[in-house]
């Protein structure tokens, strides 16, 4: 429990500086929610420099993984949640599941 209270903290501190919610679709927000979430869901941890840009691409390509991308690397947090017109860690989570999921499977 402690790698993951120190996940959070450390993403929550990722998250000052994103847009804010006045530069968000919020309705768009709304309508992405009544999306199904995934019956099955899975996470993977890498290391930098370890093949995960790699292993996501592969696992995409077989359309039965989701869409799996580096959903938590700092450097693509920034874009992905304005994409996804998330306001907070807990949008941006919930949106995950339901965006990158393929044939009700999602992956992180």
């Amino acid at each position: 429990m402690r790698g993951i209270a120190r996940l959070r903290q450390l993403l929550r501190r990722k998250w000052a500086g994103y847009a804010p919610i006045s530069a968000l679709d919020r309705a768009q927000f709304d309508q992405d929610m009544l999306r199904p979430v995934p019956q099955q869901q899975y996470v993977m941890f890498f290391t930098p420099r370890s093949g995960s840009s790699r292993v996501a691409d592969m696992l995409s390509r077989t359309k039965r993984m989701g869409r799996v991308t580096e959903s938590f690397n700092p450097n693509f947090m920034p874009n992905m949640t304005r994409a996804m017109n998330a306001a907070s860690l807990e949008d941006y989570c919930l949106m995950l599941e339901r965006r990158m999921q393929k044939g009700r499977v999602a992956g992180f």
